[in-house]
């Protein structure tokens, strides 16, 4: 009886450290140091039509005056996936205006235009080669945390900022776990 209420423990205590890192919406994060733009979640809407194609897009911009050093990133690690449509390109794009503007975005075309779920998995694009001045603007999302606005398509939501978990949350969840296998250990030896 008392073994059954420990595995429950354990499991309850496990299943709450790993809830903490589900994903029930698009969000992204910014690792600073590597120049890593991180996207995760799952949403469901309608893409834009773009002619029977499907477009989305979220991003911020305050851009002054027309674009000037745009940098733009289709490659990118990670899993993207579609309920029903077939995902063609994806893109993570940084610009400035003339004045103090900024323009950053992330965008999805899609094969058809009709509902369907989007979940990105570790989708990461590397802006590492992009301009000083662009860089400067996306390492600033890590502190600002600007939610990225949803432009063409409805219903997906905007993409909210996630903190990079430190590496101390894994170090705590770890030691739980070992915790609560040592306590389990102790209960079976006492049973023999």
């Amino acid at each position: 009886m008392k073994l059954s209420g420990i595995r429950f423990a354990m499991v309850f205590a496990l299943s709450g450290i790993c809830g903490t890192q589900a994903n029930a919406a698009l969000n992204y994060s910014v690792d600073t140091t590597n120049k890593l733009f991180i996207l995760d979640g799952s949403a469901t809407g309608t893409p834009f039509d773009l002619a029977g194609t499907g477009a989305l897009g979220w991003g911020v911009d305050d851009i002054v005056g027309s674009d000037i050093d745009i940098d733009f990133q289709s490659s990118f690690t990670g899993t993207a996936d579609s309920s029903s449509s077939t995902i063609t390109t994806l893109g993570f794009r940084a610009a400035q205006g003339l004045a103090s503007g900024r323009s950053i975005g992330f965008s999805l075309g899609l094969d058809n235009a009709s509902s369907t779920t989007i979940t990105l998995s570790n989708v990461t694009f590397d802006y590492s080669g992009f301009n000083a001045t662009n860089i400067a603007s996306i390492d600033a999302l890590a502190s600002s945390q600007e939610t990225l606005l949803l432009m063409p398509g409805t219903g997906f939501g905007n993409i909210t900022y996630s903190p990079i978990p430190e590496p101390a949350y894994y170090a705590s969840a770890f030691a739980l776990g070992l915790l609560a296998l040592a306590q389990a250990r102790r209960v079976i030896n006492k049973k023999r």
